[in-house]
C-alpha cells in the first residue's frame, strides 16, 4: 500500500519518515511508549542475572545502581558505535524471527500431534491436508529466512558497510 500511495521514488526504509500528519505524530508517540516499556521488560532479566552472578543483595543499593548504569552505558555505546543498526536488525529478523514465527510453531505442533497417549493411540490425528499445509509454511519460512539472512549478511560484509560511526559524525540525527 505504501508503494502504491507514495511510489518508489523517495521511499525510505522507515515509512514514518515519508509521511506527515497527526496520525504520524501519534504513531511515533505510541512507538516510543512501546519501546520504553518493552525495553524495561527485556533488560530486567539481564540485570537481575548479572546481580545474581555478582552476589548483589536483593535490595536497592549503590552497587546495583552502578551495575545497571554500566549496562545502560554499554547498550548506548553499542547503539552509537553501529552506524546503520538496520543492517543488524535485518540479520536478526531474517534468521531468528523467521525461525520463531514460521518454522518452530508448525514443527512443534507436528511433534506434539505425533505423540501418543498411554494406551498407544495418537493424541490427535492430523489430516494429510493439514500436514501438507504445515510443511508448506515451514518451507516458506526456511526459504524466506535463508534469503533474508543471506541478503543481510551480504549487506553487512560488503565493503564500506560500516565506514563511519556516530562517534565520527558532527551532528546527530533525531
Amino acid at each position: 500500500i505504501s508503494y502504491g500511495v507514495l511510489g518508489t521514488n523517495g521511499m525510505k526504509d522507515n515509512i514514518l519518515q515519508c509521511v506527515t500528519g497527526t496520525a504520524v505524530v501519534v504513531s511515533k508517540a505510541l512507538l516510543l511508549c512501546h519501546f520504553i516499556f518493552a525495553f524495561i521488560i527485556i533488560i530486567n532479566p539481564v540485570n537481575q542475572t548479572l546481580e545474581g552472578l555478582l552476589n548483589f543483595p536483593n535490595k536497592m543499593g549503590v552497587r546495583r545502581c552502578l551495575m545497571r548504569g554500566a549496562v545502560m552505558l554499554g547498550i548506548i555505546s553499542t547503539g552509537l558505535a553501529v552506524p546503520e543498526f538496520s543492517k543488524i536488525l535485518d540479520l536478526v529478523g531474517g534468521s531468528t524471527v523467521t525461525l520463531m514465527s514460521f518454522i518452530m510453531p508448525p514443527l512443534c505442533y507436528l511433534r506434539l500431534c505425533s505423540l501418543s497417549r498411554l494406551d498407544g493411540l495418537p493424541m490427535r490425528v492430523l489430516r494429510s491436508g493439514e500436514k501438507v499445509l504445515l510443511v508448506l509454511i515451514m518451507l516458506v519460512g526456511v526459504t524466506g529466512g535463508v534469503a533474508a539472512t543471506w541478503s543481510a549478511l551480504q549487506e553487512i560484509l560488503s565493503p564500506g558497510a560500516f565506514t563511519t560511526t556516530c562517534f565520527s559524525r558532527t551532528t546527530f540525527l533525531v
